[in-house]
This record gives structure tokens, sequence and C-alpha cells, in this order.
């Protein structure tokens, strides 16, 4: 089945030429029926689909879905919305990002799918640099199955110019330490694609090409696979 129409992208195409609060709250309606409670279906389907692999993925749409308002307190940007929905699904959900997992943004720029990690804390950079010197082939293998590469690209993320004494000579012969974030991202996909009914399983199929990069991280940070 489809879980979105084109009043979902064309809901976020508005927005995010009105984005100020009097519009949305006009919209509000619009937002229940063709974004908020479609959005909520599809996360609880992929939820039970990732779960199918990964037991312990076991999660509700809300544990999953990011707020579509701001922060804009430390921001210049006061625009109060994102024009996108946000949702990590992992076995813990947005509450803890440092476990590794599927991120997938819809909204008016397109669709990305992602996963790793994205902002590992001082203990898990320390535990993935420990894993990469250890056994960093690992990983290099992963990053270059020709699946993961036409899919996801390279490594994204911060590098460090400066690391630490005692990753200094093994960043030498695997250069993969150097990085601060460890994660990556489709290319935007057109917005039309999630209206289709194979949708669900195109997002699978990016899922378990992500799998060995999530497990490696998992592994590394003592989560297991």
């Amino acid at each position: 089945m489809a879980y979105f129409s084109e009043e979902f992208i064309r809901f976020f195409e508005e927005l995010a030429d009105n984005n100020e609060r009097d519009w949305f709250l006009d919209n509000k309606k619009r937002y229940e029926s063709h974004v908020k409670k479609p959005v909520e279906a599809f996360v609880a389907a992929m939820v039970g689909l990732v779960q199918e692999i990964d037991p312990a993925v076991n999660i509700t749409p809300k544990e999953a879905l990011f707020r579509i308002n701001r922060d804009i307190r430390f921001s210049k940007d006061k625009r109060p919305y994102k024009t996108h929905v946000g949702a990590i699904i992992s076995a813990a959900g947005r509450r803890n990002m440092q476990v590794p997992g599927l991120y997938l943004q819809l909204g008016v720029d397109g669709i990305m799918i992602a996963g790793g990690l994205y902002q590992p804390d001082k203990d898990n950079l320390y535990q993935v640099r420990k894993a990469l010197a250890a056994r960093g082939g690992e990983l290099v293998t992963i990053l270059a199955d020709p699946a993961f590469r036409e899919m996801f690209g390279e490594l994204g993320g911060e590098k460090n110019k400066i690391l630490p004494k005692e990753f200094k000579e093994a960043a030498a012969e695997m250069p993969l330490i150097a990085h601060k974030q460890f994660f990556v991202a489709t290319p935007n996909y057109h917005p039309q694609l999630m209206i289709q009914e194979n949708f669900p399983n195109f997002v699978m199929d990016h899922y378990r090409t992500l799998r060995p990069l999530n497990s490696f991280l998992k592994k590394a940070i003592g989560l297991g696979d």
C-alpha cells in the first residue's frame, strides 16, 4: 500500500514558502491528515519490517519520530518549522542517538536515507577508533562493497586534524581513524518515490545494505549486533 500522497508533498512545498506559526495553525488539519497520520503509519510499518531482521528494534512511531518544530533558541534562523519529517529506527529511537540505526528524512527536498553514528560521544568515538585500529579492514571492506557504494557513496562526516598520540601510528595505516563522525547518507531522492506502493521495500533495501556498517559500529561501542 501507499502511505503518502501528493498532499504530503504539497504541504511541505507550501510550508517552505509560509514558514510561520499562523500559517501552520491555519493548516493544522492538513498537517494532521496528510503528514502526521501517514508518517506514523509508515514508521510503524517500517519498525515491523526492521524488527523481522533485528528483534531488538521494538519502538513506537512516537519514539522514532522527531518533532516538526525547530529548536530556534540559539539559532539566527527563526523559522519555526522543519520542512521535512525525520525518524530514526533503532533499538533506542530518538531518545539515544548513540545507537546506530536507520534514519529517514522526508520532505520538500526529497527523501534521504542514512545510517551509522552521526555524533558519537567522546567514549564511543574512542571505542570506534580502538576497533578501527584493531580490525579496521572489516570496515574498509564494508565501505568498498559495490552495492554499498552505489547507494551511499563514501563515509561522511568531519575528521580530526590532530589525533590522540595512541592513534597516530595506527591512523597512518588506517586513515578512517581520523574520522570523528561515522555515517553515510543517500543523495536526496525525488519525493515522488514516497507515494509509490513499493516505497517500504525501497527503504528496506537500503536498511539491509546499511546493516554491516551499523553492526560494525554497534560491536565497537559494546552493543553487540
